[in-house]
Parts: structure tokens; C-alpha cells; sequence
């Protein structure tokens, strides 16, 4: 899916700030702007899988897996 169906979606289903933040990135990157998304459930490691990534500790991560 890219941004356009994503933007069609969220308008269908009426999450219009969804719908605002998915144009702003779409105006960064026809800018030349390069961003990277996460998706995934709660507590899935997101956040300990970006401060690996980034070899610093800048996101809060939970102590115990659950």
C-alpha cells in the first residue's frame, strides 16, 4: 500500500488526523525528506529495535518483555 490508498482509507473511515499527518509526510517526501515508519502492536519492541538501530537509548523501552 502506499501513502495515496493509505490517505483514501483513513478518509473513509473518518481518521481525519491520521489523514493530516499522512499528507504532511507526503509533502516531506516529495520535499526530498526521507523518513522511516514503524508499525506493529503494543509492546512489540518497537522502540528497543530503534535505539539499537540508532546504538543510543533515546526511546523509553519497558524493562520485562510481556
Amino acid at each position: 500500500m502506499d501513502i495515496k490508498q493509505g490517505i483514501e482509507i483513513a478518509k473513509w473511515i473518518g481518521k481525519n488526523g491520521d489523514v493530516l499527518e499522512m499528507e504532511r509526510l507526503q509533502k516531506l517526501a516529495k520535499d526530498g525528506e526521507h523518513f522511516i515508519t514503524f508499525w506493529g502492536h503494543y509492546s512489540a519492541g518497537k522502540s528497543k529495535l530503534i535505539n539499537n538501530i540508532l546504538a543510543r537509548d533515546i526511546l523509553p523501552v519497558q524493562s520485562r518483555e510481556t
